[in-house]
């Protein structure tokens, strides 16, 4: 049984949760969050340890293994920057895997993935770390997701799409096959894209064009 500490006490940790009890093998010991509002009280029945101050305590205990329940829409900074830096503590992140979930045999998983109930990652896909793929979004064959990549509820990727780091799918969003979102790169809710994203740019719409800059 691996014993797992939760970074985060949100809306996205309650579903990591699930996920995990779902699954076999491990055992959530506890969440922590910086809000001291939520000190000494619980999620789901996990209690909040505290903040960042008790990770070093459960790491002398043994509990090196955790996930980061902090989601994120359009914006995968912080939860990269979080993710690093609860790595260089020396905390390994487990992949959380709906049972409900269909993931290839083929398909290549990074650390600290998050694959939600209804999601599909079919063959030759390529996810980097701390990537989330959403409830029922699909991620067609030959996909490459790089690092910190979110795709959101129900958004579906044909084959051989790529999308750079920090890169988000909105939800229910649908992408071309083929087509390259480049790093930071933001597509909204309920677009279709049929041609490639540059960089730092937003598209909405159908088709998909350029939004301002963020």
């Amino acid at each position: 049984m691996i014993k797992v500490v939760g970074i985060g006490a949100g809306g996205h940790a309650k579903v990591l949760l699930d996920i995990l009890r779902c699954a076999s093998g491990f055992e959530v010991v506890g969440l922590v969050d910086s809000d001291p509002k939520l000190r000494s009280k619980s999620l789901e029945g996990v209690s909040i340890l505290g903040g960042d101050e008790a990770l070093p305590g459960l790491l002398r205990e043994g509990v090196s293994h955790a996930f980061l329940g902090v989601g994120a829409v359009g914006d995968n900074h912080q939860r990269a920057q979080l993710f690093e830096r609860f790595r260089a503590l020396g905390f390994h992140f487990v992949n959380a895997i709906h049972p409900a979930a269909v993931v290839a045999v083929s398909a290549q998983i990074g650390e600290g993935a998050a694959i939600m109930a209804g999601a599909v990652v079919n063959p030759g896909a390529c996810l980097g770390v701390n990537v989330i793929v959403n409830t029922g979004a699909v991620v067609d064959h030959d996909c490459v997701l790089e690092d910190h990549v979110h795709i959101a509820p129900g958004a579906v990727l044909s084959g051989g799409v790529k999308v750079g780091k920090y890169g988000h799918v909105g939800t229910g969003a649908a992408v071309r096959q083929g087509v390259t979102i480049a790093e930071d790169a933001l597509v909204g809710a309920g677009a279709v894209v049929v041609a490639d994203v540059p960089a730092k740019v937003t598209v909405a719409g159908n088709p998909a064009k350029a939004r301002p800059s963020r």
